[in-house]
């Protein structure tokens, strides 16, 4: 069997049976569309498209640099053909990349590096982008990407974990229209930066017991974003809420003191309702934040609270209700 070294990129539409099945031809136009302007985009980054079901696109790349590039330069172009459509028309993706050893049978390639891509995919959120290890050492030097680390993983029908990394390169997420922006950006920067200020208070945390694993009882303290609910009635507005999470996540990996959860790991616990000291033990946190968030019109509601795990009482709480364009 003829076998080589490639980065693999595979691209996938979030909720593409949803699009079709409320509008078909919209949805078969709009994804070709954006399957030819990622095709595009993969050919002008020396890559080749070789295969894909009618939802999603499988390349190959000789370079992991270029394959990275393409992937974010991907997330861009479709944000920007969904700039112009309604929120409920939108299509998102999904990409998941990996550098490995791959089959190549008739010019198709088979094997773990394009299986470890695909579920790669499936772990990043709508509009961003997630690596392997393998290809982050190819691409941690680059100055134009953050890389939020995910830890080792376990992929399905992967026999060995996999260690994740989510891209955070500039404009990565299709925000839509200019008011949502805002509204998204600053929302995340607001809570983040009221719960970092609340959790400082309890600063430095003792080494206590309370069935919390050690390391989370260091000197810094260690917190989980849980995914806010969504309390709007509409099942579209998940997109948001999970993006406001993601957004918080990252803003608050940004205080070198604390320790902060992967999205990956908090987002298993959306939708169940576990008692805080085990998901505590179980993530090997501190502190939660929790909330919900009510999105109707041009208004934006958000309740957020910082939980202590060990006794379960509310350190800080706080509601943020205003007008989407004056979230700041």
């Amino acid at each position: 069997m003829e076998r080589r070294l490639v980065t693999i990129l595979a691209a996938d539409a979030v909720g593409y049976s949803r699009l079709v099945a409320n509008d078909e031809e919209a949805a078969l136009a709009l994804f070709d569309e954006c399957s030819a302007a990622m095709t595009d985009l993969v050919r002008n980054h020396h890559g080749r498209v070789f295969g894909g079901a009618g939802d999603s696109l499988i390349a190959e790349f000789a370079s992991p640099v270029e394959a990275l590039r393409c992937a974010v330069q991907m997330q861009r172009e479709v944000a920007g053909i969904n700039e112009k459509l309604a929120e409920e028309r939108r299509m998102q993706f999904r990409v998941g990349l990996n550098l490995g050893d791959a089959v190549v049978e008739q010019g198709v390639l088979f094997g773990d590096a394009v299986n470890i891509a695909s579920r790669l995919e499936g772990l990043s959120a709508p509009g961003g982008v997630c690596i392997s290890g393998n290809l982050y050492e190819h691409v941690k030097h680059l100055p134009d990407f953050g890389f939020q680390d995910l830890g080792p993983v376990k992929l399905k029908n992967i026999p060995v974990q996999v260690h994740a990394y989510a891209v955070q390169g500039t404009s990565l997420r299709p925000f839509g229209r200019r008011r949502a922006r805002l509204a998204w950006a600053a929302a995340a920067a607001v809570l983040a930066l009221a719960a970092a200020a609340g959790l400082w208070r309890f600063m430095p945390v003792p080494p206590e017991s309370g069935g919390v694993p050690e390391p989370a009882l260091a000197s810094h303290p260690s917190i989980a974003v849980l995914p806010l609910e969504n309390l709007s009635g509409d099942p579209q507005q998940e997109y948001f809420s999970d993006g406001i999470t993601n957004d918080i996540t990252t803003d608050l990996s940004k205080f070198p003191d604390l320790l902060v959860v992967a999205s990956n790991s908090a987002f298993t616990f959306k939708g169940r309702h576990i008692k805080v000291q085990e998901i505590g033990a179980e993530l090997g946190v501190r502190y939660l934040l929790e909330g919900t968030m009510q999105k109707a019109a041009d208004r934006l509601r958000i309740n957020a609270q910082l939980i202590d795990v060990t006794s379960g009482m509310h350190l800080w709480a706080d509601r943020y209700d205003r007008e989407a364009e004056h979230i700041f």
